[in-house]
């Protein structure tokens, strides 16, 4: 086999469920620890329309939310929402969550919220909006410090994931930026978070430890996310604008070889397929496929000659889509095999054969780099060398959402 050109280089099903705990749970039983389904991103994939942003959009959303995620991943932040354990002994308060006997880590009834939660703003006092209550129901009132439910809980969840929470649980973009600018108006642990001291009193909070940024930059950063996805977006299938789009390339690829007068005069090839590319291990953003096939030489010859032809490729394509731009890189290597055929002259009562010349299949385009922009889905790429004139176009298709 002979390598042509260059190689190249290169989760409204469970949360519709559990949606309404996020503070209150109707249910006499005792805390129960549900652990989210492994499933959930396939889960949430198969709910709702398919994402009407274009490929290169959806990219760039995907690295707008990025940005936030220093923010979220901080200990200020990820703590309340289940990376810290309030009954370990790294909590100064564990013994009053002891005195409970209650599971911080488990769903529990509002009345049992309350009982967890109602000795927290003794040492948490410094927070605004303590005095905030929040309305359960008839009889449960909240206030002051809390910790995130089950269904809130940031662990466990890669950025994907974590995306397609927020976006479940605040309907509509405005409501997810509203969030983190004014905390719904309630209780204020988000500037609490920024304030780096854990909303304790001056004589406990130590050294403020804040996220990176400001909480204005936060919103700014949130709002970049919500007018890249959209209303549609947003109200679509929850991966959209969270989870790189799956993508394949449809490739296009023609040669044509000419020579007056020669034996053909003329030759050439014409192959159109389609290529799924899969992520590749340990290589985060980039994605590989491949495909063979057997493709036909057409000829043309003199009256008392025949011919046939067809030479066995194998394409190998490589993906990288940048977020912060949405186009796509593409690495493609094209490996031939020796073409196989003969063609055939009668003349005089005598035969005359002659094998395909594989110097024919020598072109300037079977590897190489293109990149396609966030506003184009295809690019085409043209060549000549000699007799030989070439091109070559790949289309990005987006894998649309299995129902």
């Amino acid at each position: 086999m002979t390598r042509k050109g260059r190689n190249a280089v290169p989760y409204t099903l469970a949360l519709g469920a559990l949606s309404f705990l996020y503070l209150d749970y109707p249910t006499t039983s005792r805390p129960v620890a549900v652990p989210l389904p492994a499933n959930l991103p396939r889960m949430l994939a198969a709910a709702g329309p398919s994402c009407p942003l274009p490929v290169g959009k959806q990219v760039k959303a995907v690295g707008a939310f990025r940005e936030m995620m220093p923010v979220f991943r901080h200990p200020r932040c990820i703590n309340c929402h289940g990376a810290f354990d309030i009954a370990s002994e790294a909590h100064e308060g564990s013994e009053v969550v002891e005195k409970s006997g209650l599971d911080p880590q488990a769903l529990l009834t509002a009345q049992e919220r309350k009982k967890l939660h109602e000795s927290c703003g003794n040492c948490h006092d410094n927070i605004e909006g303590h005095l905030v209550r929040r309305q359960l129901n008839d009889s449960v009132v909240i206030e002051g410090w809390l910790i995130a439910p089950p269904p809130m809980r940031w662990t466990g969840k890669d950025d994907e994931q974590l995306c397609m929470l927020m976006k479940r649980f605040e309907s509509t973009g405005d409501k997810f930026v509203d969030h983190l600018n004014t905390d719904h108006r309630e209780i204020q642990f988000i500037k609490a978070a920024f304030h780096g001291d854990r909303g304790l009193g001056a004589a406990l909070k130590g050294k403020p430890e804040a996220p990176p940024g400001t909480p204005e930059e936060l919103v700014d950063k949130a709002q970049k996310w919500v007018d890249l996805v959209g209303k549609e977006g947003y109200t679509a299938s929850p991966e959209c604008g969270c989870v790189m789009p799956k993508i394949k390339l449809k490739i296009h690829h023609t040669w044509l070889f000419e020579v007056p007068g020669g034996l053909p005069s003329r030759q050439s090839s014409e192959a159109s397929f389609e290529v799924s590319l899969q992520p590749v291990k340990d290589r985060p953003g980039y994605l590989e496929g491949q495909f063979s096939l057997n493709r036909r030489i057409d000829m043309t010859l003199p009256r008392n000659c025949t011919g046939n032809g067809n030479v066995k490729e194998r394409w190998l394509l490589k993906a990288l889509m940048d977020p912060k731009s949405g186009s796509a890189t593409i690495w493609h290597t094209q490996l031939d095999e020796e073409p196989t055929g003969q063609i055939e002259c009668r003349q005089g009562g005598g035969t005359g054969k002659m094998g395909i010349d594989p110097g024919v299949l020598a072109g300037t385009l079977g590897a190489g780099e293109m990149v396609i922009p966030a506003d184009s889905t295809s690019k085409t790429v043209e060549a000549s060398e000699l007799d030989t004139k070439e091109s070559l176009t790949i289309t990005v298709l987006e894998v649309p959402t299995a129902p």
